[in-house]
């Protein structure tokens, strides 16, 4: 190796990782004709999760819920849509942290998800 030297790392420079938004899943759950729709905002490797403010749940470009949290770190929470045909549908999710700035901003998330036929 040539030119510059390699020193010791800084380690005065470490900080701790940020408190984190949940990650978003969703699923559908069959149980005879009621479907509803999972979304879970759970982290078990998180060292910190933020409290969230708020849930928002669209189905296909339609608001299907808003729930507030107050404060919570996540969770399960089910949707009954039993009127919906199989096939795939557009679920979009927004988690909406107590406090918002730069650092911590809405976490978005929308996929394609497929309710099999029966």
């Amino acid at each position: 190796m040539t030119g510059g030297e390699v020193g010791a790392p800084v380690l005065d420079s470490w900080s701790p990782p940020l408190p984190a938004t949940p990650p978003v899943r969703t699923r559908f759950a069959r149980d005879g004709d009621r479907v509803r729709l999972v979304v879970s905002l759970l982290d078990p490797l998180a060292r910190e999760l933020l409290p969230l403010r708020e849930l928002r749940v669209d189905l296909d470009g339609e608001r299907l819920a808003v729930v507030p949290l107050g404060g919570s770190v996540g969770g399960v929470h089910e949707f009954e849509v039993s009127g919906v045909e199989p096939g795939g549908h557009r679920v979009r999710v927004e988690v909406e942290p107590e406090q918002l700035d730069l650092a911590t901003t809405v976490r978005e998330t929308e996929v394609t998800q497929s309710l099999p036929p029966r």
